[in-house]
């Protein structure tokens, strides 16, 4: 355990310590976000801000724009907060197109845009009016609900799927409800399957040689944030399917407790699979099924001022 002497800041320490002011802002921002999958989702969202919604008016590379912005806060707040309200009425521009235009945003997705660029200012000591901002985003109530597939559903996304990987992303996900970034994070020591007793009570049961019941992952377990999560036993199956199959060959040696449950497809390397391409892995899968219409180009997109 760490003891008061151990601790202890030298004069030295103390005059070298950089202050707010002169830290680099993108760094700071990269600092106060602990997901790996969140940090890597605010980046894209914020470049997408300084180098195409704002590239007119910021100059450099992205580094040196983020650091613009920052300055531009800092030196004049009121025209930073007119910079933000007129990136809000241009978000809120594409909230009005046609559904099939390939500029159209969901207006329930607004706020999601002005996310990285508050945990910026705000890790760099810089506030900001947000009340005003947030009084410009659309209402929800235009917002269709979100549902989960139903068994057809699910059934046509696994006739459809490419692999054991998919088909296991598909059955973790319907089962669970977890979000997409967690699945970057589960390891297979957070795997453990739950067995019914002669009493008919469920246990944990990892060497028990009997039909699961269900089984439970650890959802983003060695953080403040884990919480549990049951998957049903045909979910299971498919993961002992997908670890003693295709995880096993495409690394050469089966999986340890600590490697990752959903590994990228690198042969004989094992690193956890990145956000993207499990969200667009699950597009590719809905759409193939026709549950849903084929992903819009992005060359299509990149074309409207709306990002």
């Amino acid at each position: 355990m760490c003891v008061w002497k151990e601790m202890k800041i030298t004069r030295e320490e103390f005059e070298n310590g950089t202050a707010v002011a002169d830290a680099d802002p993108l760094e700071l921002f990269w600092q106060g976000i602990r997901a790996e999958a969140t940090k890597t989702l605010y980046t894209q969202i914020l470049r997408r801000i300084v180098c195409g919604v704002l590239e007119d008016v910021l100059d450099g590379a992205f580094e040196q724009r983020v650091g613009q912005f920052v300055r531009l806060a800092t030196d004049d707040p009121d025209r930073m907060l007119g910079l933000l309200l007129r990136i809000s009425g241009k978000l809120r521009e594409c909230t009005e197109l046609p559904h099939e235009h390939p500029g159209y945003m969901n207006p329930g997705s607004m706020q999601n845009y002005f996310k990285p660029l508050k945990k910026l200012l705000d890790m760099n000591d810089i506030s900001v009016k947000w009340g005003r901002v947030y009084a410009t985003l659309p209402e929800r109530d235009n917002v269709p609900e979100s549902r989960g597939w139903e068994r057809r559903g699910i059934a046509l996304m696994l006739r459809h799927a490419r692999n054991q990987r998919s088909r296991a992303l598909i059955l973790v996900a319907a089962s669970s409800g977890v979000r997409v970034g967690a699945f970057t994070s589960f390891r297979w020591s957070d795997l453990r399957p739950l067995r019914a007793g002669a009493d008919g009570r469920l246990t944990f049961d990892d060497d028990g040689r009997g039909p699961a019941a269900c089984a439970m992952l650890t959802v983003y377990a060695r953080t403040s944030s884990s919480y549990p999560a049951l998957i049903t036993p045909e979910a299971y199956a498919v993961l002992l399917d997908y670890r003693g199959g295709s995880w096993t060959r495409e690394a050469g040696r089966p999986p340890r407790s600590d490697d990752p449950v959903f590994k990228s497809g690198i042969r004989r390397r094992v690193v956890a699979i990145d956000t993207p391409p499990v969200s667009q892995g699950m597009i590719r899968v809905a759409a193939a099924a026709g549950l849903r219409p084929p992903p819009r180009g992005r060359s299509a997109r990149s074309t409207s001022m709306c990002p």
